[in-house]
């Protein structure tokens, strides 16, 4: 009877032992899925926004729109809390083009900048 517990005993300690193993991979697992979720969500996001910037500005041929809303569109996507697009002027200089996220001096200060680009390139 005592070899018969023992048996019992080691049964049950290699059966535990099994579950340990497969509740540590279960976890593994999940956190895996759990991971490859949230990429998934976060890529579905950005397709979602692309195919939505893609529709409103298709209506417009209008450039300083498209670049508003591709800065709002990078703001709502992104950790930023500013946003410039700048332009190559015919004399081959940077100009800020539309911005946001800036107060009304430093707006002034960024349109009325003018880099040059070789100076923009470093």
């Amino acid at each position: 009877m005592e070899e018969e517990q023992k048996e019992i005993i080691e049964r049950l300690k290699r059966q535990n032992a099994y579950l340990m193993q497969q509740s540590a991979l279960f976890v593994k697992v999940e956190n895996s899925l759990h991971h490859l979720q949230s990429a998934l969500d976060r890529q579905l996001r950005r397709i979602n926004l692309l195919n939505q910037f893609n529709l409103e500005v298709s209506e417009t041929f209008d450039r300083k729109v498209i670049m508003r809303r591709a800065i709002e569109m990078l703001m709502d996507t992104f950790p930023f809390e500013q946003g410039v697009f700048f332009s190559l002027d015919t004399t081959a200089h940077l100009v800020a083009d539309t911005v946001i996220g800036y107060n009304k001096e430093q707006e002034q200060v960024l349109f009325n900048a003018r880099w040059p680009m070789d100076r923009a390139r470093m």
